[in-house]
């Protein structure tokens, strides 16, 4: 799964930039890709800054589920994935 989010984070890479501007002199550009990485970023730290993922349990027929979630995220922000944490421990609370 990390290589279909790697290669969906290079087919937003070679498209156009949304918008360009300038700041401090310097020309700054938010393109597709960063848009998608910005608003993962955002939902992930809602997720695990709301109150109610802290009594979030899964059943532990779902950590194959958690670790394919874990690669195509990771292949997108091209780091190890973290969402395996939510269903790698069964009864998390």
């Amino acid at each position: 799964m990390a290589m279909v989010g790697a290669s969906l984070l290079n087919f937003f890479a070679s498209a156009q930039p949304l918008a360009q501007y300038v700041v401090f002199g310097r020309i700054c550009t938010i393109s597709p890709e960063k848009l998608i990485i910005a608003a993962l970023i955002i939902v992930f730290a809602i997720m695990e800054l709301s109150p109610s993922s802290e009594k979030l349990t899964s059943d532990a027929k779902f950590i194959p589920i958690g670790g394919a979630l874990s690669g195509f995220f990771g292949g997108i922000f091209r780091t190890s994935g973290g969402a395996a944490d939510r269903f790698s421990k069964p009864g998390r609370p």
